[in-house]
């Protein structure tokens, strides 16, 4: 059984050999098309169901742009790719429903099926934390309805000696049943691993990406002003060298390297890049000059900072919880609620700050639409809100606090936490959860 080293829950990609195991990945497929997320639509059903056959098949070599076309959508033979886009539009739609289908709660221990992003071959994964070669035999073989053992024959010794024997034969053959017993029940998904704590809920849907999860931490320029993205299709480096717009001419300024990062987003980053590597999990460190918005289409992405990272800006700006930042201020000086637009006590103040105030940040982790992807914001009013949240969604204790909030089903929703911490005399107190969201 062939298989490579990969990052996240589903570690392993996977290519089925026998019957059984291609039927594994067939019963995989019909439970995925029977979920709402595919069973209110006809087009992408049957997209994800001819790209799998056609992979277990090994015939990806037909699984072409201009194939999926005739074949599933019925288009001409000699039709337009360049102009007709009804294969890539769908793929991408099926991509989307599948992290949706993935991110509900009891999916870890299922076989994975993705069709990766720059292809249209099926990719299958399994779960290495619940599911594993041995495990996966179990549930191929045909589950034997009672333990036979044939009889034993026992020598003619005297009786007590062979009372020991038959105590000792009888010992191993009941220990052996239990044994077969309990891996049939782990095989079948009816004997589970203990519950997964609400940190590992919050980060399984980022770590279960086959690639590198990018985390991308706001930069600040030698003036102390933020590094914001580049326009679309502009190199900043270039620009620099030309003396395009208002980039100062100091030889090395504007490389990103040369840029200071935040304490606070600093020590956020060290958390969560930890926490990466406890989870055996593949991650790129970036900064907002480094991507572009179509890079973030490719893998899942956590924003780190809020004043000192415009990705945030633009991606959170649209939430029901939002940093807002009053026009010439540097960095954002309240939280704003879209459903309760006149609450304003989470404001902190411009200026030197006092020995004791409440600092304030908002974690996001959402499927975004519009770049198909998970993403994870974790950013705060002040420095002392964005060291908290880093270590909000880095620990098991302080994660622990957002079960009075949760929904039982949590774990595949869009979800939105505010949180403050007591300052006194610069040193910041735990996070305490202010509102949380669910959607």
């Amino acid at each position: 059984m062939a298989s490579t080293s990969s990052s996240g829950v589903f570690a392993r990609t996977w290519s089925p050999q026998s019957p059984e195991e291609r039927d594994l990945v067939l019963q995989q497929l019909e439970r995925i098309l029977e979920n709402p997320v595919f069973r209110t639509s006809k087009r992408y059903p049957a997209l994800l169901k001819f790209v799998v056959e056609q992979t277990l098949d090994g015939r990806t070599s037909d699984i072409k742009e201009r194939v999926l076309g005739i074949e599933v959508f019925g288009r001409s033979p000699d039709y337009d790719t360049n102009s007709d886009h009804v294969v890539r539009t769908a793929a991408g739609e099926v991509r989307k429903r599948l992290a949706q289908y993935y991110m509900e709660a009891g999916r870890d221990d299922e076989i994975r099926i993705d069709v990766p992003s720059g292809s249209y071959v099926a990719q299958f994964r399994l779960a290495s934390e619940n599911l594993s070669e041995r495990q996966l035999a179990a549930r191929a073989a045909p589950v034997p309805m009672a333990v036979v053992t044939p009889p034993v024959e026992v020598a003619q010794v005297p009786d007590r000696w062979q009372s020991r024997r038959i105590a000792w034969i009888a010992g191993i053959i009941s220990l052996a049943a239990n044994a077969l017993f309990i891996i049939f029940l782990v095989g079948s998904g009816r004997l589970m691993p203990g519950p997964a704590s609400t940190l590992q809920k919050f980060w399984d849907p980022v770590f279960s990406a086959s690639g590198p999860v990018v985390i991308c931490v706001g930069l600040r320029d030698g003036r102390g002003g933020v590094t914001a993205p580049p326009p679309a299709g502009q190199n900043p480096a270039a620009q620099a060298r030309s003396g395009g717009g208002n980039t100062p001419q100091i030889a090395g300024l504007d490389e990103p390297l040369m840029h200071r990062v935040g304490m606070a987003d600093l020590l956020a980053l060290a958390n969560v890049a930890n926490y990466a590597g406890q989870r055996k999990a593949a991650f790129r460190i970036l900064n907002p000059v480094s991507i572009s918005f179509a890079d973030l289409r490719h893998e899942p992405t956590i924003l780190i900072g809020v004043g000192s990272n415009d990705w945030t800006k633009q991606l959170a700006g649209n939430l029901r919880f939002s940093f807002h930042t009053p026009e010439g201020a540097f960095r954002p000086l309240a939280i704003l609620d879209k459903q309760n637009p006149g609450r304003n006590d989470w404001v902190i103040q411009e200026g030197p700050p006092a020995d004791t105030y409440k600092d304030y940040a908002i974690v996001s982790r959402l499927l975004d639409p519009r770049v198909e992807q998970i993403v994870v914001i974790i950013g705060g009013l002040g420095p002392h809100g964005t060291e908290v949240a880093g270590e909000f969604v880095t620990s098991v204790d302080q994660m622990k606090k957002l079960d009075s909030y949760a929904p039982s089903d949590w774990k595949g929703k869009n979800l939105q936490v505010v949180l403050s911490t007591e300052v006194v005399k610069g040193s910041s107190g735990p996070p305490k959860i202010e509102a949380a969201y669910f959607w």
